[in-house]
């Protein structure tokens, strides 16, 4: 669960943190989000406790799950369409999929020396973030307004949490009533969630992206 518990945070609240980046503005959530991320990193560092460094764990996934999004809208508000747009996203993705990849690496390297170093040198990171963000992250990034969608909000979210408890659970337990539980809790709440957006002035996901092909094939 110190892995499954960031994938819990991360995966069942991804969808929301884009849209409350959006609503409350994306350099604030980027920062907020980010500053909790490095502080549950630290927390997990420091702790004894197998309960607390799993709530650690859980808190950095919820983080990165308004972080991400955010850092993403970001760059799509502030570089104009075209060239420079494609420039940043494509640094963007590089440096996503070789962090991911050379984290592995890194992290394995630390554990060899001290586990607490792999939950200590993202603080660091963060740190450095942080100030850079401030200095480079345009204060012209608002909100964008509205009002957010709560029914959508609570059935999406807690949706995507069972049906990603479930994911991660079965393979260890098998489909015990409380996983059992869980896959039908998922699948009821966003098939509500589905119903929901069809009816509501501001949805949370506008279910019309669905008819453009290639973000279906996505």
């Amino acid at each position: 669960w110190i892995v499954n518990g960031y994938i819990l945070g991360y995966g069942g609240l991804l969808l929301l943190g884009g849209r409350m980046a959006d609503l409350l503005g994306r350099r604030r959530v980027f920062l907020t989000a980010l500053v909790v991320f490095g502080a549950a990193s630290l927390v997990g560092g420091l702790v004894d406790s197998e309960g607390l460094l799993i709530a650690s764990r859980v808190v950095k996934g919820v983080a990165a799950a308004f972080t991400a999004p955010a850092a993403l809208s970001i760059i799509t508000t502030t570089f104009s369409e075209g060239h420079d747009r494609n420039k940043a996203l494509s640094i963007f993705t590089v440096f996503g999929a070789t962090g991911y990849a050379s984290g592995l690496i890194a992290s394995g390297a630390l554990t060899s020396i001290d586990w607490r170093l792999t939950f200590f040198a993202p603080v660091a990171v963060v740190a450095l973030v942080t100030i850079a963000a401030f200095i480079v992250v345009p204060r012209t990034s608002r909100p964008t307004g509205g009002h957010i969608d709560f029914a959508g909000a609570v059935t999406l979210t807690g949706g995507m949490l069972a049906a990603v408890y479930t994911i991660v659970t079965v393979p260890e337990t098998g489909f015990t009533p409380l996983v059992t539980a869980a896959a039908v809790g998922a699948a009821v709440l966003l098939g509500a969630f589905l119903v929901l957006e069809n009816r509501v002035r501001e949805p949370l996901v506008r279910l019309g992206i669905f008819r453009i092909r290639s973000i279906v094939r996505a």
